[in-house]
C-alpha cells in the first residue's frame, strides 16, 4: 500500500534561510500578488492570492477580504496562524513570512481605506481603472472590506532553482 502526500519534497538545490524581515521587505513592497494561507476549521491548509501591504509604521501586514468572502477573517479569529508567501518574478526565491494574525470583528467602508486603496490602484492599475469607469457603484459591495492584520513572527527565503514551477 502506497501513501501519497499533498506535499511536495524540497530538491536538494533548494536552500531555505531565515532572513531578515527588512530584507525581504524591500522585495516584498514591489510584488502586486501573494498568497496567504490560513487554517480552516477543520484544519486543512487554504491558500488564496491576496494583495499585501506592509504598514510600516504599525510593524505589520494589512491583507483584506470582502464582505462577501469571509472565510479568511473566520479562519483567522480560530487559529491566529498565517503565511505570507511572495514569488517574485526574475528571482529564484520564494519569500516566505510566518506570521501572527488578527482579524477585528469590523467591516470597514472605502473612506476608512483610503491609503489600501491607493497603493493597490498604483500597484494594479486595471482596479483603479475599473473604478473611475463606474463599475465601483454596481460592485459596492466589494470595496467594503474585512481588515486581517498580519504581524511577522519569521521571514524564510527559499531558492527554488532553475526550473521551478
Amino acid at each position: 500500500m502506497s501513501e501519497k502526500t499533498s506535499h511536495r519534497k524540497a530538491a536538494p538545490d533548494q536552500i531555505r534561510k531565515e532572513i531578515l524581515l527588512e530584507d525581504a521587505i524591500n522585495i516584498i513592497e514591489r510584488e502586486t500578488v501573494c498568497e496567504i494561507t490560513t487554517c480552516s476549521k477543520a484544519g486543512d491548509l487554504i491558500v488564496r492570492p491576496a494583495d499585501a501591504q506592509w504598514q510600516a509604521k504599525e510593524g505589520r501586514f494589512i491583507v483584506t477580504t470582502s464582505v462577501a468572502f469571509p472565510q479568511w477573517a473566520y479562519n483567522v479569529r480560530r487559529n491566529p496562524r498565517a503565511c505570507l508567501s511572495f514569488n517574485p518574478e526574475n528571482d529564484r526565491r520564494q519569500f516566505i513570512v510566518q506570521c501572527a494574525a488578527t482579524a477585528p470583528d469590523v467591516v470597514l467602508p472605502p473612506h476608512d481605506l483610503e491609503q489600501y486603496w491607493r497603493e493597490l490602484f498604483e500597484r494594479i492599475p486595471s482596479i483603479a481603472a475599473q473604478a473611475r469607469n463606474g463599475d465601483r457603484s454596481s460592485m459596492e459591495w466589494f470595496y467594503w472590506r474585512i481588515p486581517i492584520y498580519l504581524t511577522p513572527v519569521s521571514t524564510w527565503s527559499v531558492d527554488m532553482g532553475e526550473n521551478h514551477d
